[in-house]
């Protein structure tokens, strides 16, 4: 209109208008009189109107036209700016799109990852691919930092010039971007964390594995070929002895390496569950559910809980053979030991006897009475040492039988031995009885008959008390008293018999004087010899009786421990395998035919128990037996045993039945239930995918439903088959109803010494009770089969069931997504309509004229197409930001082609209803606005300034926190030994670590602020300022970084320093205590050494304990050291990285001013401390066990030489007493008898009774107490050999005196011959 008007005026210029005045005033004045006043008056002011009116129309256009101008130049400015904010907010939409794009790609990556790997090479690759995620991540910060701080400035300085619509979007936008990218920091973060020290440890474990298992496999070669190559000599036995020890203590020494491989090895488990469960959280909290479902996670391979399983499964059985071996070689070495000695003492004794019985054999016969009863007497002593020694004859049977029974390969030879020893002997016996008779023989011929009878009558009067004295004694049924009595009875048989040729002689002698004597001698001579013979019948009839009895008690006794022996030998084995967790663990079929074998084995053995009870009954019933307890007791415990087999035995087949029927119903319910399950599976499988078109769903939704009926209503017979399973269970596990007695030798309840080990409680007993709890297998707890059939037949179910669920969901969520698709494109289409039809106007529309009237009909007509337009704008926005909240909401639900098609649609509305905006606003908008550039320009220049001024003071006061930080850092002491110190310590790092975390973020802000100055303005900054602030920045990041990295690493080793520290202080105080309380123990078993057998066998069992228990802590003591030993190894580095650091960060001079802590070697002195008690700790046990043993051996060989020697002293005390009160005779003949009697009194050196053993036997005196400690008196052991010197040296000076008084009255005996009365 302006212009118009400015045009007409032009047209219509200032010299026309000044024309038509001047003409008008010359008309006035030419014809002024002509005119009326009125008309002049009006032509007057016609003339002052138009130039007037002129001059104000002129001011006025002028005016308007300057307003208009502005006003338009302000509106180009407008439009640019607008073009210039559109364009800076489409690069930064498009920048954030890109690193929303880069952060799905990130989510992706992270969220394929796989769990930690078993193995280091695949676990190390994981690692390095985690590190790159991770460093990519971290190398997006600042660009991530740079996009949201120019948005925010950009939201801050521009908002009101933003449409709404666009400032929701885009703050959605970036903080969206934000989120994500926090989490993925957070999450690359934490991976790299939890995967570099599992490397770490893992290559270790491995390490410590590979050398313990090529140990493992060493130590298992040793014992396996020490196991199959036993020796048979007794100096090879001990040394395979001490080596198979040396490897047990070597197992006891690697049992610290099983703890710490185990523990490493669940450390990393634990690791890996905790990396797993982050990862599963991850992507189903991130990650769009279908890539979920899609992704497949890589089964468990197990490789390390197999691998930790194999180790203690193969360390455990290392343990328990050399231990079972270890047993065996100390029990051959002990049964060698006893068969040697046996040797030792029968074999060179039969050399010794068989030259002096040969002697006493060839020697010819004396014709003189007495000399012939020297003889006599001689022969009889060689007898009684014959007899005594019988029972090391016997001994060496026991030994030798003991000994092939447990080794036999050494049967042969043993018995070879033992034939030889044996046939030696009997032919001694046999020589000893021939010459007995030969000599009673010329004993009697070389006598008178009177004297003979009356010699064989004094005879009688003196082995007639000891007849009845051995056959009136009480008959004990024990085997060792019943071999003293056989043997006592043996001596009185041997002495009866061999006066049997006497007996004959005198006989036949007497019978011949009778015929040639008168009636009276001849009357007195029978009398006599009717009583010799009687009397002689007598007594050889009752100890003939006697001896029948006592052998025939000794063999059915014999017979009967056999016999028991033979029982238990398999009923005790037998009944401790029913009492075991073993019969649990059986499966089905091995245990049927296991318990159809031991009832087989039952009857089997049931004559043998018949047969004990009828032996034990006819012991039991022997009327010559008062003593029965042994027997009954005996005949009791075998009955316990017989009972409480058959009750196990009915007890275990009863659960067998019981678990037959159980075993059925659960596998006839899983393998319907799996039938089943596997035809729904089957049927599910045949549905056809989830479709994208409305009918072909509800379709589909309808297919569903009775399928998914199907498996709900399965439910109940799951939870049934669950019951039998369990039930089931219930049988396979160990109850209370197992036997209640412990299984105990007859023989030993009873009292009899025996070589049998019990089995569940020898030492060489592998099965474990019950009641011992526990496992070999202490790592990870096995299902039972029942409960695997169980947890498959549930997991499949649940997988089932869940695959149902997900499809009824996914249907639902498909026909919802599909509805709300077409719901979406019907609203969209009228919008895509429009734009296209002002999409075509426009493109239609002619060339900006140059023109001004169509230029204004151009204007006008793009102000109503813009008018279109921004009516049109709400209701673009609002269905676009529907259809864009729909497909956010339904992302996870819809098809990709679904997605992609939607989001065309609302992106070709978007970028066409955009295009068509800015065309028409760039027609409206072709002026721009150049107003105020210089003050533009200077604005801008000092905002520069302002903004340069602010980031270089803030990097400058960093820095200066920087350097206190760092000399705070430096000031820092190496690590205390001591807890609570080095706790201070880790406290004040703690806060130093705290104050640079919470310094991070405003240094990584005052860095990327400066940078994004530096990058943006940097060319307009002076080259002084461009450069100082580029070394602030450089030495900033540098510095901070330092202080960082070493404050976390110094926290870590301090926080591990503390950790392990107080470990290290309570397994020390624990181990300590127990060091201590051994160490009492000890010296209370050295001051109170015991001095009677049984507290000496007590003594030595707990000694050998106390040695074991020592033994096992010697693993405690082992990772103590090397816990010790780590937290020095940490100190060491803690203390390099402090003087490093101060060497290389910190001014000379602050170095000077240094001043460290003397150190203070806490550990070290504990460690020495603690080994040093360990080691003279299990040095003085060992020796503790070695002189117990020792004098346990020597105790043993005394009480056995004692129970040989003190028979015979009891006959010789009898027999010193009877002679000593005997009066002096009168007659010389009767006192020359009595100095015969007193000569050959039976000591023994001439009865040869095995005496040295009592004195040669090394009997534990002063040296065997005094050395180990000094308290122990020299008088301590006199007791033991004062009985010793009261028994025995009484006799020989006993007699000496009988002598010396005889030879004395046969002084005052006259020369002259002696009548024969």
């Amino acid at each position: 209109m302006n212009k118009r008007i400015s045009k007409m005026m032009s047209h219509h210029g200032k010299p026309e208008i000044a024309d038509t005045v001047k003409s008008t005033e010359q008309f006035l004045r030419e014809n002024w009189d002509k005119l009326t006043p009125d008309k002049r008056e009006e032509l007057q002011n016609l003339s002052e109107n138009v130039k007037d009116g002129y001059d104000d129309i002129t001011d006025k256009t002028t005016d308007r036209l300057k307003k208009l101008q502005k006003l338009l130049n302000q509106l180009q400015k407008d439009k640019e700016e607008q073009a210039a904010l559109e364009k800076d907010l489409s690069e930064k939409t498009i920048a954030i799109d890109d690193l929303l794009r880069w952060i799905t790609a990130t989510e992706l990556k992270l969220g394929s990852q796989q769990p930690m790997s078993e193995e280091s090479e695949p676990l190390t690759n994981q690692k390095d691919t985690a590190q790159k995620v991770k460093d990519d991540v971290t190398a997006h910060q600042q660009p991530i930092f740079i996009t949201s701080q120019s948005v925010d400035e950009l939201l801050a300085k521009q908002a009101d010039k933003i449409p709404e619509k666009d400032k929701v979007i885009i703050v959605e936008k970036i903080t969206t971007m934000k989120t994500r990218y926090e989490v993925l920091v957070v999450q690359t973060e934490i991976r790299v964390k939890l995967l570099k020290p599992a490397v770490d440890n893992l290559k270790k474990h491995e390490t410590d594995g590979t050398t313990f298992e090529d140990w493992l496999t060493s130590a298992e070669k040793t014992i396996n070929d020490l196991a199959r190559d036993v020796a048979k000599e007794l100096d090879d036995l001990k040394k395979q002895d001490k080596k198979v020890k040396a490897l047990n203590e070597e197992i006891m020494d690697h049992k610290a390496d099983v703890k710490i491989l185990n523990s490493g090895g669940h450390k990393f488990l634990d690791d890996a569950k905790v990396y797993k469960k982050d990862l599963a959280e991850f992507r189903s909290a991130t990650l769009p559910k279908h890539i979920s479902k899609e992704f497949t996670e890589k089964p468990d391979t197990n490789i390390i809980k197999n691998r930790l399983n194999t180790m203690n499964e193969r360390y455990n059985k290392l343990k328990a053979v050399t231990k079972q071996h270890s047993d065996k070689l100390q029990e051959l070495v002990g049964k060698h030991d006893k068969y040697q000695d046996s040797m030792d003492a029968v074999l060179p004794w039969l050399q010794l006897k068989e030259k002096e019985v040969k002697q006493q054999v060839e020697e010819p016969v004396c014709a003189e009475p007495q000399g012939v009863k020297r003889q006599i007497d001689r022969l009889k002593g060689l007898n009684d040492d014959l007899v005594s020694r019988g029972r090391d004859v016997d001994k060496l049977k026991t030994t030798g039988k003991d000994l092939s029974d447990t080794q036999p390969e050494l049967k042969d030879d043993i018995e070879k031995t033992i034939t030889n020893a044996d046939s030696k002997y009997h032919g001694l016996e046999s020589q000893v009885s021939k010459r007995s008779n030969v000599l009673q023989t010329a004993f009697t011929k070389s006598q008178g008959v009177q004297d003979g009878l009356d010699a064989l009558l004094k005879w009688l009067d003196e082995v007639e008390p000891k007849v009845k004295k051995c056959v009136t004694v009480v008959i004990v049924i024990k085997k060792e008293i019943l071999i003293t009595h056989l043997k006592e009875i043996k001596v009185i048989l041997s002495d009866v018999e061999s006066h049997k040729p006497s007996v004959k002689s005198v006989n036949d002698s007497a019978k011949e004087l009778i015929q040639n004597s008168d009636l009276a001698e001849a009357k007195n001579i029978q009398t006599k010899l009717d009583d010799l013979n009687k009397r002689y019948d007598v007594v050889l009839s009752c100890v003939t009786e006697r001896e029948d009895l006592l052998q025939s008690l000794l063999n059915r006794l014999s017979d009967l421990l056999e016999k028991v022996d033979q029982l238990e030998d398999w009923l005790l084995p037998t009944l401790t395998f029913f009492d075991s967790s073993e019969v649990y663990h059986m499966e089905l079929l091995d245990l049927d035919a296991r318990i159809l074998e031991i009832t087989k084995d039952v009857d089997n053995y049931k004559p043998l128990y018949a047969d004990i009870k009828d032996v034990g009954k006819g012991l039991v019933d022997e009327p010559e037996v008062e003593n029965k307890a042994m027997i009954s007791t005996l005949l009791d415990n075998v009955d316990k045993n017989w009972e409480a087999l058959e009750e196990a035995l009915k007890k275990r087949k009863d659960q067998l039945e019981d678990r037959k029927q159980a075993q059925k119903k659960f596998s006839d319910a899983v393998e319907d239930a799996d039938k089943f399950l596997d035809d729904v599976q089957k049927k599910l499988n045949e549905l056809e995918p989830v479709a994208a078109e409305e009918d072909t769903l509800k379709k589909q939704i309808t297919e569903t439903k009775p399928i998914k009926k199907q498996v709900d209503d399965f439910k109940p017979t799951l939870e049934e088959v669950t019951v039998l399973g369990n039930q089931l269970d219930s049988l396979t596990k160990p109850g209370d109803d197992y036997v209640q007695i412990e299984p105990q030798r007859s023989v030993e309840v009873a009292g009899v010494a025996s070589t049998k080990p019990v089995p569940g409680r020898s030492a060489s007993g592998v099965r474990r009770r019950l009641s011992d709890g526990g496992s070999s297998d202490e790592l990870l707890d096995e299902q039972t089969e029942p409960q695997k059939q169980i947890a498959d037949l549930t997991d499949k179910y649940n997988k089932l069931s869940d695959k149902l669920e997900n499809r009824d969901q996914d249907l639902d969520t498909m026909l919802e997504t599909v509805q709300g698709v077409n719901d979406k494109n019907g609203a969209l289409l009228p919008m895509i309509e429009w734009v296209k039809a002002v999409e075509e106007t426009l493109q239609s529309q002619q060339p900006i004229k140059s023109e001004i009237e169509p230029l204004k009909k151009q204007l006008d007509e793009q102000k109503d197409v813009q008018n279109d337009i921004d009516e049109h704008k709400k209701p673009v926005e609002d269905v676009v930001m529907d259809t864009t909240g729909f497909l956010k909401e339904n992302r996870d639900k819809m098809t990709p082609i679904q997605q992609a098609g939607l989001q065309k649609t609302v992106e070709d509305l978007q970028k066409t209803y955009a295009d068509v905006d800015d065309k028409s606003k760039d027609r409206l908008k072709e002026i721009q606005n150049t107003l105020q550039h210089l003050e533009a320009d200077k604005a801008e220049k000092a905002a520069l300034e302002e903004k340069y001024t602010k980031q270089a003071t803030a990097i400058h006061d960093i820095l200066q926190w920087v350097k206190q930080t760092e000399k705070t850092l430096g000031s820092q002491q190496p690590m205390n030994e001591e807890s609570k110190p080095l706790t201070e310590q880790y406290d004040n790092n703690k806060t130093i670590q705290k104050d640079i975390t919470e310094q991070q973020k405003p240094t990584q802000q005052s860095i990327q602020t400066a940078q994004q100055l530096l990058v943006t303005q940097g060319d307009k900054l002076s080259s002084h300022d461009r450069a100082k602030l580029e070394d602030d920045i450089q030495s900033l990041k540098a510095r901070y970084d330092v202080v960082s990295v070493l404050s976390e690493t110094r926290g870590k080793l301090l926080k591990s320093g503390v950790d392990d520290l107080k470990k290290f202080e309570q397994e020390h105080v624990t181990f300590d205590k127990w060091l201590t309380d051994k160490e009492k123990e000890l010296q209370n078993a050295v001051d109170e050494t015991g001095k009677e057998l049984d507290v000496l066998k007590k003594q030595n069992e707990d000694i050998k304990k106390f040695t074991e228990d020592v033994i096992d802590h010697k693993a405690d003591l082992k990772f103590i050291n090397m816990s010790g030993q780590k937290y020095l190894e940490n100190t060491k580095e803690y203390k390099t990285n402090l003087v490093d650091y101060r060497t290389s960060a910190l001014p000379k001079e602050f170095n000077k001013e240094y001043v460290e802590d003397a150190e203070t070697p806490v550990i070290k002195d504990t460690l020495k401390d603690v080994n040093d008690r360990y080691d003279k700790l299990k040095k003085q046990g060992n020796q503790q066990s070695q002189k117990l043993s020792d004098l346990l051996d020597k105790h043993l060989k005394y009480k056995d030489a004692l129970d040989a020697v003190l028979p015979w002293l009891q006959q010789a005390e009898e027999e010193l007493t009877s002679q000593l009160k005997e009066p002096v005779a009168v007659e010389p003949d009767e006192v020359k008898e009595q100095l015969q009697k007193a000569k050959v009194f039976p000591t023994a050196q001439n009865h040869s009774v095995p005496l040295h053993p009592i004195y040669i036997t090394p009997y534990p005196t002063e040296p065997i107490y005094s050395p180990l400690h000094p308290s122990v008196p020299i008088s301590s052991s006199s007791h033991l050999t004062a009985p010793i010197s009261c028994l025995l040296h009484p006799y020989p000076s006993h007699c000496t005196h009988i002598l010396s008084t005889l030879s004395h009255s046969t002084n005052f005996i006259p020369t002259a011959p002696i009548s024969r009365s």
